[in-house]
């Protein structure tokens, strides 16, 4: 993390989505993990085949992520659990809320997009950003939202992994 004194020094950046060269090791876990989870011959996890405590050094950094029809058509992403290294950070409980509640534009529209992405692709998102958390300071995070399907294929849940980055 980035001390308060730094915080006015360092610039924010815009949200990388190129996925790097090498994954920190607990991202290159949790990707390890979810091709595990997938069946012979499948290209997406099964959420049958997903279970927390099978990565019991992830779960503090995970995020289980419900897409919710709306009545108009659309997608809600609603949080079904939230590990807590987010409540570290964000320095309150987004469990049981809907994305678009716990953030003001236009970043509930960035997150809503790589869900959107994870839900249309059925491919994992990835992303790198540098915030301005709860307790004023600054954290530079990755990220990596995957898609977990029922039995038929179908995506059901997102599951996303974080990880802070050494400054």
């Amino acid at each position: 993390m980035v001390s308060n004194a730094l915080a006015a020094t360092v610039p924010v950046p815009q949200i990388d989505e190129a996925w790097p060269s090498a994954l920190s090791p607990r991202l290159a876990a949790f990707m390890d993990y979810l091709d595990r989870c997938r069946p012979p011959g499948g290209s997406t996890a099964r959420l049958g085949a997903f279970d927390m405590l099978a990565v019991p050094d992830l779960i503090a950094r995970l995020v289980l992520i419900d897409p919710v029809a709306d009545d108009s058509g659309g997608v809600r992403f609603r949080f079904r659990f939230v590990g807590t290294w987010h409540l570290t950070a964000f320095g309150h409980d987004m469990t049981g809320r809907f994305a678009d509640e716990l953030h003001h534009d236009p970043m509930v529209d960035l997150i809503q997009e790589a869900l959107r992405t994870v839900l249309d692709t059925g491919e994992p998102h990835y992303w790198l950003r540098t915030s301005l958390f709860e307790r004023q300071q600054f954290i530079t995070y990755q990220r990596i939202m995957a898609p977990l399907a029922d039995d038929d294929g179908q995506i059901v849940r997102i599951v996303g992994c974080y990880d802070t980055v050494d400054a």
